[in-house]
């Protein structure tokens, strides 16, 4: 694929707000808080930059896939982080609360997957799904320091 273009992060940009409306209107009632402020908010930037990489990987990757390779891709990278976390939960047992996080991982590797793949260009898949995957890490994380 050539290198991403303006309306690959336009494109991005509109998918992460399409992923933090749909999670953020609930989630302000439920469990998070819908807006980032202070510390969380400028380390939101630093945390979506991180997170590109992997999801440009994944987002050429599965680029032209049929929906059956689409889920392949999604279990094993559910599979893959889910058993990365259970391992640094094993390594470090003050990160217990982790697990209670783990079951909802596929299910937002799931939303970020179908909602990316609606805009059919995977740069904005991974511009958008960095900006809500660190989102909603710092939502649900507490800080320290």
């Amino acid at each position: 694929s050539p290198l991403p273009t303006l309306p690959d992060l336009g494109w991005g940009f509109a998918l992460f707000a399409v992923l933090w409306i749909a999670f953020g209107l609930l989630g302000q009632f439920v469990w998070l808080p819908w807006l980032l402020t202070g510390t969380r908010l400028w380390r939101w930037f630093l945390l979506s930059f991180a997170f590109i990489p992997w999801l440009t990987a994944v987002g050429l990757i599965v680029e032209g896939q049929t929906w059956q390779r689409k889920l392949g891709w999604w279990l094993a990278q559910s599979v893959l982080l889910s058993a990365g976390l259970l391992t640094a939960v094993a390594l470090i047992p003050n990160l217990f609360f982790i697990v209670i996080v783990i079951p909802l991982l596929p299910i937002i590797l799931g939303f970020m997957m179908v909602a990316g793949n609606t805009f059919r260009r995977p740069y904005a898949f991974a511009i958008g799904g960095a900006l809500f995957f660190s989102w909603l890490l710092l939502a649900v994380f507490p800080l320290a320091g």
